[in-house]
């Protein structure tokens, strides 16, 4: 017996961009970017320039900072959307990318869920996964340092509002958490 969520909320976090595509539609705030379908050299240049930089590409598929490149200028843009492609193909099997604007002193706090079968959620608890080393989780700290009770609340809500729109539904909290990396407008 599998206790956890449903094989469509898995399904659905599974491709980065059409996961950043089901919250984008559910509301739910994002790190400026793209992540659409067009893959084409000439549309991911044209959506770099409009994001801005610093920039990162990153692989749609997979994890682990393989297939990612932080991009400065736009005169770089080209090698490593090249490399990042290829590393991303060789590892994943897919060389799609999207782009997101790279926040230089981000934080990664990732929030408990709980949601029911009725459409319910709570969010419980948050840990600050920040220390990290390439793109892995070092050290998780709960509940996360300094963040004020309104970031805290708008982030809950947030999780929950994500674990909603994939239909996200686990019958204990220690099963069900949402990584939500938060757009900088909301720290305060």
């Amino acid at each position: 017996m599998f206790i956890g969520p449903p094989s469509s909320a898995i399904a659905a976090m599974g491709s980065k961009s059409a996961a950043k595509a089901i919250m984008e539609k559910a509301g739910v705030p994002l790190v400026p970017g793209y992540h659409g379908d067009d893959q084409s050299p000439e549309t991911l240049r044209k959506e770099a320039e409009k994001c801005g930089f610093p920039l990162l590409l990153k692989a749609v598929a997979g994890g682990g900072g393989k297939g990612m490149r932080v991009v400065e200028r736009m005169e770089d843009f080209d090698d490593a959307l090249a490399a990042a492609k290829r590393e991303s193909k060789n590892a994943f099997g897919n060389p799609d990318m999207l782009i997101e604007r790279y926040l230089t002193q981000p934080r990664h706090v990732e929030i408990q869920v709980f949601c029911d079968k009725s459409g319910k959620g709570v969010y419980l608890a948050e840990r600050d996964c920040s220390v990290q080393r390439r793109h892995q989780k070092v050290l998780e700290e709960a509940p996360a340092p300094g963040l004020s009770e309104d970031t805290r609340k708008a982030m809950g809500e947030a999780a929950v509002k994500a674990a909603q729109a994939i239909n996200y539904v686990a019958p204990a909290p220690w099963n069900s958490s949402t990584t939500w990396t938060a757009p900088s407008s909301l720290w305060k």
